[in-house]
């Protein structure tokens, strides 16, 4: 993301600020939702991740031996289980927020309390309108770094009971080659 320096909207006319304040906040407002949306599918993947491992372990647990099914189960169950760490990690940990307003003191400083503009409120919305675009930033990079993380843990949660398949199918195998 681009940095701007506190100043960039100095020189905005007062029908952009507007303009650009509407945005903004369609802007965060967006982004916002579409964090709500990823950790909501977060949290369902994760019922159903809790769902399946916890299935899994009881069946793992009901057999006396080790066969092709206990250990099919088995390698589904820890698949699954690195699903919820990194679920529960990178998706659903709870992250700091970025203050959507500004406190008095930032805005209001000794700089501004010196200036001889009489509209002073003018320049204090374009100073704060620098402020929410540092904070869409920020929210776009929590964004991606869920998203990207939920589609990688979806994909693994996919391939997980595939691969316990073909592995308990290659060491079935081996075992009846071995006791030929």
């Amino acid at each position: 993301m681009k940095q701007i320096e506190d100043d960039y909207f100095l020189d905005v006319d007062d029908k952009m600020l507007e303009y650009l304040e509407l945005e903004s906040a369609k802007c965060v407002d967006s982004i916002e939702q579409s964090i709500s949306i990823n950790k909501e599918n977060s949290y369902k993947l994760l019922s159903l991740l809790i769902v399946g491992v916890g299935a899994s372990f009881l069946l793992i647990t009901q057999s006396d031996k080790v066969d092709f099914f206990t250990l099919l189960l088995l390698i589904f169950c820890t698949g699954w289980t690195i699903c919820l760490v990194l679920l529960a990690v990178f998706c659903l940990k709870p992250q700091k927020k970025p203050i959507l307003g500004n406190s008095p003191l930032d805005l209001y400083s000794e700089y501004y309390k010196k200036l001889e503009d009489y509209n002073k409120l003018s320049i204090l919305r374009r100073y704060k309108l620098s402020t929410t675009e540092d904070i869409i930033n920020i929210l776009i990079e929590e964004d991606d770094r869920i998203a990207r993380w939920l589609d990688r843990v979806i994909i693994l949660s996919v391939i997980t009971p595939i691969t316990s398949i073909i592995f308990s199918f290659l060491v079935h195998y081996l075992q009846i080659l071995a006791q030929a």
